[in-house]
C-alpha cells in the first residue's frame, strides 16, 4: 500500500514510511508500522473486512475507555470520520502506535485490576445480542462427536481430550446467564494486556467488544492473571473494588465466560487440526498444536491444558464438585469470602489439615529415636 496515501487520508502528516513488512500478526489480522512527521502509528489490515456498522459499538467503546483515561492506544478515524479505509484493495485502520512488551501473565496484579475496573466505569448498557462464543456449552454430544473425529484421524492429544470429556462436561453446567449486561472487552487474555516500555500496561485488540456480565469477565481475569496464587487473586480483586469496578466474583457460576471461551477455542482447535483452513493452512503437529489457541493465536499451553487447569468439576456432579484452581488456593489463606466458600466450609478445611499436621508430627518422634538407637548399634524396640 502506498504510505503517503495511507497517511493523506487518515490525516496522519506528512513524510510518510511504511514497514517494509508486518511487524506484528494477530488473531484480527496484520500490523504495519507507518512514520511520519506527526508520529508513529499501527496499521491493522484485517483477515476478514467489516462494515462501519459491525465494528461501531467496539470502537466507540473503545474511544470512551480512553476518554476515561484507560492506557489503550488511541483509534485514528479517517478524514471523513470512519474507522475503515480501503487502499488498493485492502481493509485498514489505524491506531497510536504503543511500544509494547512481550506477553506477562504475571504482571502487577493490582495494575491489572485497577485497569479492568476503569474499563467497566467506562462501560455503558449494551442492548445487543449475546454472542454464543461467550455464554454458550459446547454440550456432551458435541465433545463425544469431535473425540471421535480426533481419534479416528489419529489426532495425537485425542486420549488427553477424551481423559477430560467428563470434567468438561460438568464444567458446562455451572454456566449461568447474564446478570448486569455492559458492553466488556470479552478477550482480556495477557495477549492483549501489554506491558509497555515506560513500565505501564496497555490493552489492546478491542474488535471482539460487546455484551457480556462484568462479574463473567472478572472471572477470567482472575484465572488469567491470579493463576494459583492467592496472593495476586487477592490483590487484583481488592485492586479493582478500590478502583469503582462493578463485578464481583463470589460463586462458580461467575466463571461461566472463562468455562465456555476455553471450550470453543478447543472446540475450533481441533477442528482447524482436522480440517486445516486460511486461518490455520497446515495440520500441526502436537507440540505447536499445544501453542495454539483461538483463531490459530499462540497462547501458552494448548487448549485442553487451559482447560485442564479451569474450575475442576471432576467429582460427583457439578453440585458437589471439586473447587477451581484458584478457589482452593485461595481457601488456603483464608480467601473464603472472595471465592464463594462458605466459611465452616474453610475453617473446618483447615482444621482438617491442621488436625493431620499433629497427627504426623506424634509419629515423628518415634521414627527419630529409632533411628538413632540403630546408628548407635542399640537394638530398635
Amino acid at each position: 500500500m502506498d504510505a503517503a496515501d495511507l497517511a493523506r487520508r487518515f490525516g496522519l502528516g506528512g513524510a510518510a514510511r511504511l514497514s517494509d513488512g508486518p511487524v506484528a500478526r494477530g488473531k484480527q489480522g496484520l500490523v504495519w508500522r507507518l512514520d511520519t512527521a506527526d508520529g508513529s502509528w499501527a496499521v491493522k489490515v484485517p483477515f476478514e473486512q467489516s462494515s462501519e456498522d459491525e465494528v461501531r459499538l467496539a470502537t466507540a467503546f473503545q474511544e470512551a475507555a480512553y476518554a476515561a483515561g484507560v492506557p489503550t492506544p488511541q483509534v485514528r478515524r479517517t478524514t471523513e470520520g470512519h474507522v475503515f479505509a480501503a487502499l488498493e484493495g485492502s481493509q485498514v485502520r489505524v491506531y497510536e502506535w504503543v511500544d509494547l512488551r512481550a506477553r506477562d501473565a504475571m504482571l502487577d496484579p493490582d495494575r491489572v485490576g485497577a485497569v479492568v475496573a476503569a474499563m467497566h466505569r467506562a462501560s455503558a448498557a449494551d442492548p445487543g445480542p449475546l454472542d454464543p462464543w461467550y455464554h454458550d456449552p459446547i454440550g456432551a454430544g458435541r465433545w463425544d462427536d469431535l473425540v471421535a473425529q480426533l481419534r479416528a484421524a489419529g489426532a495425537p492429544f485425542a486420549g488427553r481430550l477424551a481423559e477430560l470429556r467428563d470434567e468438561l462436561v460438568a464444567l458446562e453446567s455451572w454456566i449461568e446467564p447474564p446478570e448486569l449486561v455492559l458492553t466488556c472487552h470479552r478477550d482480556l487474555w495477557a495477549d492483549n494486556v501489554l506491558p509497555t516500555a515506560d513500565g505501564g500496561v496497555c490493552v489492546i485488540d478491542w474488535e471482539n467488544s460487546g455484551p457480556a456480565d462484568p462479574s463473567h469477565e472478572l472471572g477470567c481475569v482472575l484465572f488469567e492473571f491470579g493463576r494459583t496464587d492467592p496472593g495476586r487473586v487477592r490483590a487484583l480483586t481488592e485492586a479493582y473494588r478500590e478502583a469503582g469496578g462493578p463485578a464481583t466474583v463470589n460463586r462458580r457460576g461467575h466463571f461461566s465466560m472463562l468455562i465456555a471461551q476455553l471450550g470453543h477455542i478447543t472446540e475450533i482447535a481441533a477442528t482447524d487440526w482436522l480440517e486445516p483452513n486460511p486461518r490455520s493452512p497446515e495440520r500441526c503437529s502436537e507440540p505447536s498444536w499445544k501453542r495454539r489457541g483461538h483463531h490459530g493465536r499462540r497462547r501458552p499451553g494448548s487448549p485442553v491444558d487451559r482447560l485442564g487447569r479451569a474450575p475442576s468439576a471432576r467429582g460427583q456432579g457439578a453440585a458437589r464438585s471439586g473447587r477451581c484452581a484458584v478457589r482452593r488456593c485461595a481457601v488456603r489463606r483464608r480467601g473464603w469470602r472472595a471465592c464463594g466458600v462458605s466459611r465452616s466450609g474453610a475453617q473446618g478445611t483447615a482444621a482438617r489439615r491442621r488436625r493431620k499436621r499433629a497427627r504426623r508430627a506424634v509419629r515423628r518422634p518415634g521414627r527419630r529415636r529409632r533411628a538413632v538407637r540403630r546408628s548407635r548399634g542399640r537394638p530398635a524396640r
